[in-house]
Formats: C-alpha cells, sequence, structure tokens
C-alpha cells in the first residue's frame, strides 16, 4: 500500500530527527480517497447525533469536536468536516452560533485549512514557550521573553506585550499538557525505572508502581520525571488575552486512584486560577519582564484596554496582576521595586492576593481576607523585597519548593461581589466576513477542560466509570468556569497490548468506531453512561466536544496480502532500494456497528446538505522547512476536492482505503529481513549503517 502524494504533503510537517515510524500507528486511513470522505461525513454525523439516534435523546448529542492528529488526515477530509460544522450548525452565521460549537485541532498554524476561515482554535506556543522558560531544573531555564508573544514559524498568533485590540490575532487554545503531551513519556520512564517495564506493555501493579514514584517526584523540590512551575504556567494561560485556555485533568488529579479520587499538588492553585479567571479577567493586556528576569502581566478590566483608559465602573473591580519568576536563586537588593501598572481606572485601590509564594508551597486566598496593597496615584502597585502591612509572605522573595522554582504571585482589586462575572457574552449581530470564530473577549471567555488522561485506572464498580463521576460532577466544573468539556475518545480499545493506546485502553487503540460503549463499558462507560454524562453537562450550561479520529484503525482481524512500498518517517517513499514487496497485513474488518451504521445517513445527508458532496477548491496553509529541517514558513496552497459518492458504505476497512500499517509493531526502522533467522535488520537513521549484502 504504496503512501499517495497528497499525503506526503501532511506527512512532511513531522520532521522530528530520530522518529522511526512508517505513520502515527495502526492502519492508516486513506483520507485522500473519496469514499473513505464519505465514511468520515457518515460517523462525524452519527458523533454529533449520538444520543439522538442512539437513543431519541437530542440533549445527549455532542457539540463539537477536537481533530485528533491533524497533521494526519488529508486537507480534503478536514475540509468537509468544517463544511458538515457550518451546514449544520450555521457556525458562520455570528459569534453566538460559533461560541456554541467551538472545536479545535492538535495542530498549530499548519493545521490544514483550519486558519483559513478560523474554523477550530489551533494550539498556541504557550507550551513550546514554557517547556523552555519554566519547566526545567533550576538554572537551565531561558529568558521569559519568550512568553510575552505567541509565535509559530516566524508567524505572530498572539501579542501580550501591548494587547489593546479586537479580532486580530488568530483564533487559537493554549495548553501545557494534555493526556499525550508533556506527560506520558515522563509517567513512562517513572514505570521503567520502578519496575524495569517496557513503558508501551505493562501490568496493572507495574502502573501503580510507577505512578507512585512519578507523584512522589512531583511532591519533590528537585524533579526528575515531573515539569517546574506548573501553577506559574496555568496563572499565564488562565488570565492571557487572546487565547481560549484548555486545562488538562491530569494537572488536576492524580492517576493512582479512580477518577476525581486524588487530588494533585496543584489542585487548589489552579482551582483559584480558574475560579479568579471567570470573576476579574478582561479588559486589556500588557506583558514585559524586567531587568530582573521578572515577568508581569497586567489585565485592566472590562472597559480598559488600556493602562489610560478610566473604563466604566465595572472597571474598578475586575482585571488582575501576576508576577512570575524562574530563577529560585534570584535577590533583590533593597533598593529594587517590582511595579505593576493596573491602569489609570485603579489608582488609590486596595489589593488583594490570590495566590503568593511562600517557602514551603503556594498560598491561596479566595476571598478579600487576604493580604492587601495599595495603588498609588497613577494606578501603580509596587513590591520589593521587604515586607507588606507586616505580611512576610507579601514580599518578593524567590524559592525553591514542590510548586514553584522561582515566584509566583496574583493580585486583583479588593470589594467584588461574591458573584461578579468578568466574562462576556458573544453576539448574534450576523457575521458577513466568512470567518467562524473571532478573537475577542466573548472567545476568550470559554474554558476548556481535557476531562481524561492516559493513565487513569480501570473502574472497579459502576460508580467509579469516568462518564458516571462526570455526570455527577457536572455543576463543579461549571463553577470553575468550564465552558466545554472535553471528553475522552469513547471508542471501545483492542487492549491487545501492541501499543500504549492499546495497554492503557485509552480509546484511541479502536476497531470500531461507531462502538461507544455498547454492551458492556469501554474503560469510560456504557454508551448510556455516555448519554447521561453528556445530558448532565448540558443541564450545567456546558457545550460537549467529541474526540474525532479520522486517520487510523486498529488491531484489525482480517488478513489480506498487499502490495507494499516503504515509506520513511515523513510518509515519502523510503529510497533503500528494496522497492515494493508482497506482505500480509491486518487490514480487514472493523466490527459490528460498522457494519450496522457505515453509509447510513449518506443519502440523506446528501439531500439535506448537497454541497458536501460536491467537488470544491479551497485554501490553506502549508508549512515549509529550510533544507536543514529548521526555520519554518507558511505558504498559501491550494486544494481541489473530488466530489463524494453517497451511495458506497464501508461495511468493513480493507487495503484499498488504507495508505499503509506500521508493519505490525516493526515500523520504519527495520527495513530489510535476514530470512535465515528471521531478524529485521534496523535502520538507525543512517542509511550508509544497513548491512551489505
Amino acid at each position: 500500500m504504496a503512501i499517495t502524494h497528497s499525503q506526503q504533503q501532511l506527512f512532511l510537517d513531522y520532521r522530528q530527527p530520530g522518529n522511526a515510524f512508517d505513520f502515527l500507528l495502526a492502519n492508516d486511513v486513506d483520507n485522500s480517497n473519496p469514499v473513505v470522505q464519505a465514511e468520515n461525513l457518515n460517523w462525524l454525523h452519527y458523533l454529533m447525533n449520538f444520543g439522538t439516534i442512539t437513543a431519541g435523546q437530542d440533549d445527549a448529542n455532542f457539540d463539537s469536536i477536537r481533530i485528533d492528529a491533524v497533521d494526519f488526515i488529508h486537507n480534503d477530509t478536514i475540509q468537509r468536516t468544517y463544511d458538515y460544522l457550518c451546514d449544520a450548525y450555521q457556525v458562520q452565521q455570528s459569534e453566538a452560533k460559533a461560541n456554541q460549537h467551538i472545536s479545535l485541532v492538535e495542530a498549530g498554524l499548519d493545521a490544514g485549512t483550519s486558519t483559513i476561515h478560523n474554523d477550530a482554535l489551533i494550539e498556541s506556543n504557550l507550551r513550546e514557550a514554557a517547556t523552555l522558560s519554566l519547566t526545567n531544573e533550576p538554572g537551565k531555564n531561558k529568558p521569559l521573553t519568550n512568553m510575552l508573544q505567541d509565535v509559530d514559524g516566524g508567524t505572530l498568533i498572539a501579542d501580550h506585550t501591548q494587547n489593546s485590540t479586537e479580532n486580530q490575532a488568530t483564533p487559537n487554545y493554549s495548553i501545557i499538557h494534555a493526556h499525550d503531551k508533556g506527560v506520558q513519556e515522563k509517567v513512562g520512564a517513572a514505570i521503567t525505572d520502578a519496575t524495569g517495564a517496557d513503558w508501551t506493555n505493562f501490568t496493572d501493579e507495574q502502573l501503580k508502581a510507577g505512578l507512585e514514584l512519578f507523584y512522589k517526584d512531583q511532591r519533590a523540590t528537585n524533579k526528575k520525571y515531573n515539569s517546574y512551575n506548573i501553577p506559574s504556567i496555568y496563572a499565564l494561560m488562565l488570565t492571557n488575552k487572546d487565547t481560549v485556555p484548555r486545562m488538562y485533568y491530569g494537572d488536576m488529579y492524580q492517576d493512582n486512584g479512580q477518577y476525581m479520587a486524588n487530588k494533585s499538588i496543584y489542585y487548589d492553585a489552579l482551582v483559584s486560577l480558574m475560579t479568579v479567571r471567570k470573576s476579574y479577567v478582561s479588559g486589556g493586556q500588557t506583558m514585559s519582564v524586567d531587568n530582573h528576569g521578572l515577568l508581569k502581566s497586567v489585565r485592566f478590566g472590562k472597559d480598559a484596554m488600556t493602562a489610560n483608559d478610566l473604563g466604566t465602573s465595572a472597571t474598578r473591580t475586575e482585571g488582575l496582576g501576576v508576577i512570575i519568576g524562574n530563577d529560585p536563586k534570584l535577590q533583590l537588593n533593597d533598593s529594587y521595586k517590582v511595579t505593576l501598572d493596573m491602569g489609570a481606572a485603579h489608582k488609590n485601590q486596595k489589593y488583594r492576593a490570590v495566590i503568593l509564594t511562600t517557602r514551603d508551597g503556594l498560598a491561596t486566598f479566595n476571598s478579600d481576607q487576604a493580604p492587601t496593597a495599595w495603588t498609588n496615584d497613577q494606578g501603580t502597585l509596587t513590591f520589593s523585597n521587604q515586607e507588606i502591612n507586616g505580611q512576610d509572605n507579601t514580599q518578593i522573595r524567590s524559592v525553591a519548593n514542590p510548586q514553584v522554582s522561582g515566584y509566583l504571585a496574583v493580585w486583583v482589586p479588593v470589594g467584588a461581589s461574591d458573584n461578579q462575572d468578568a466574562r462576556t457574552a458573544a453576539t448574534t449581530t450576523e457575521n458577513h466576513d466568512g470567518k467562524v470564530l473571532h478573537s475577542n473577549a466573548a472567545l476568550d471567555s470559554n474554558l476548556i477542560y481535557e476531562g481524561f488522561s492516559n493513565f487513569q485506572p480501570k473502574a472497579t464498580t459502576k460508580d467509579e466509570l469516568t462518564n458516571v463521576v462526570i455526570a455527577k460532577n457536572a455543576d463543579f466544573f461549571n463553577n470553575w468556569g468550564i465552558t466545554s468539556f472535553e471528553m475522552a475518545p469513547q471508542y471501545r480499545s483492542s487492549g491487545d497490548h501492541t501499543f500504549l493506546d492499546s495497554t492503557i485502553d485509552n480509546g484511541y487503540a479502536f476497531t470500531d468506531r461507531y462502538d461507544l460503549g455498547f454492551n458492556t463499558p469501554t474503560k469510560y462507560g456504557t454508551d448510556g453512561d455516555l448519554r447521561a454524562a453528556i445530558q448532565a453537562l448540558h443541564h450545567a450550561n456546558m457545550q460537549v466536544m467529541a474526540d474525532v479520529v479520522d486517520n487510523q484503525v486498529y488491531n484489525l482481524p482480517g488478513k489480506e496480502v498487499v502490495s507494499a512500498t516503504r515509506a520513511g518517517v515523513y510518509g515519502n517513499d523510503d529510497a533503500t532500494g528494496f522497492g515494493t514487496q508482497l506482505y500480509v497485513t491486518n487490514s480487514v474488518g472493523g466490527g459490528q456497528y460498522q457494519e450496522k451504521y457505515a453509509g447510513q445517513y449518506l443519502e440523506a445527508l446528501k439531500a439535506k446538505y448537497p454541497d458536501l458532496f460536491e467537488g470544491k477548491a479551497y485554501d490553506y496553509w502549508y508549512k515549509n522547512y529550510a533544507n536543514d529541517g529548521s526555520n519554518p514558513y507558511y505558504t498559501l496552497s491550494h486544494g481541489d476536492r473530488e466530489s463524494i459518492p453517497a451511495d458506497v458504505a464501508i461495511k468493513q476497512w480493507s487495503a484499498k482505503y488504507m495508505n499503509g500499517t506500521n508493519v505490525l509493531g516493526n515500523g520504519m526502522g527495520y527495513v530489510l529481513k535476514d530470512w535465515h533467522n528471521g531478524q529485521y535488520f534496523k535502520l538507525d537513521g543512517d542509511k550508509s549503517t544497513l548491512p551489505q549484502i
């Protein structure tokens, strides 16, 4: 199954030296195939109408999607997905409609067609910048100036330094961790160190031992497996303008216990920050780094876009200031002052602490009964290395403790009502600019919660099932200010332990993507538990996001002989000189619900939304690289999709619908077999090391 030319272009975005895989994993679905594109539409419609289709429950339908591994999906499929959302929900008509169905992609500016019409949130560069400037052991962090702007490949996504505009930034979300980003490899290392097990294939007891070591490390000042300064990173994520924060379950809760059973050491700080976001974060923003390397970020409050704006009566009780340091050895002399210019609207005003750094950790304050400080007649808060109002923990003093390596403080105005809500509702005014999402105060008012982690243990009782617990805690999430709840991929995992996803049963290693817990529970629950969780979240005023995985199916039971050409790490044909081989691969199957639902809605969709099935020219940004693989830049490229059929149903997958396979675990790293002993010769990245035959 040779890779198509069009798919080659998509794989070019994953130029990471040292990688050794043919495709992302499993059987790589050929999303350039018009029949597959039709099947993807059928499946997307099934997901978005899951409650209605399976139980006649309209309030148990998903509202939006996260597109998994979008760089591995053909642009025709991505673009048709957005066309479906536009047709089904009219998300392009107004900001209110768009904000009711916010979707996101697992990628940055290179995410196919995502940024042409702002169809979905892309990832900002906060994670990359924070990884360089905040997460490392003392002495190895880069300056905090990295945090001032969101830049991807030289292209500005958002500027936080003097941000007084609306609808100028590219709609984006910010994360530091996700189920598969910044965590799973580190937990894997702890599993291996604790037990010697291969971290992609381990027992429940080995996972328990690894997690015990991982969380012991999290509670240590000097860390081996965990990132430093997680609360400081969230302080920026949750207060920055022109981004939608995406909270991660695994930073709130630990995995060495049932769902939501064990809180992380960061829990109190992160809850305080989410609560503060809902009540205080609004208005324009300034961000800078002073000559001691301390980052200072200020939001001015509603109706004040610059420091000179006097705003309105609402401005006075909103806004906030953040101070962050990344050097635990920083010493301020007695004459040095740290100032936060809170703006003219906040002259001669009393402020109180939300979070302060102490010798042992973080102190959090959830009312006006907290350490205080006053602005002067210019609206400036001033701090130093001295005590303020006799409070030892109000002075700026860098520390090293399990939560902070450097310094963190967050300050808000005193006097806000207990139910103050600084968020902005989206307008119902009709759009005429062709864009779906608009980067403004209404979009900023959203908060996404990735409500699962990879290493969550399997439930031992029905009451412990993830979706059962979610349903019971919907109001709890709403109180945090969550507006979009991102569900785990609800698909039944193969459980064959041939890859990490099929060891932890996280929902990505699936064979039948229509099986969302029928008959027996998945790791997260039954189909009924899923519907109940969606209903509860809806009743608590949240939208619910489905995880869409177009690029793969896993562990298909049927075999067939195919003509296979080795593909390189970038998806291109590998120039090994070994040519095309006949290969027996597991590429046939799909499951009983694939058989039941595949193609079932195509005729109705074509009748209702004929444009989805028609050919169409479209634009997308394509990520290019210099010859050495560095210095990415973007080129506006053009696609021309074919029409797709409504009368062909993929009742079971087969090679004709695939680009290729991960060679059943052998992958790109193995290019030739020694037929005398059955061993494969390994390619380590330098073709000159191949054995001479």
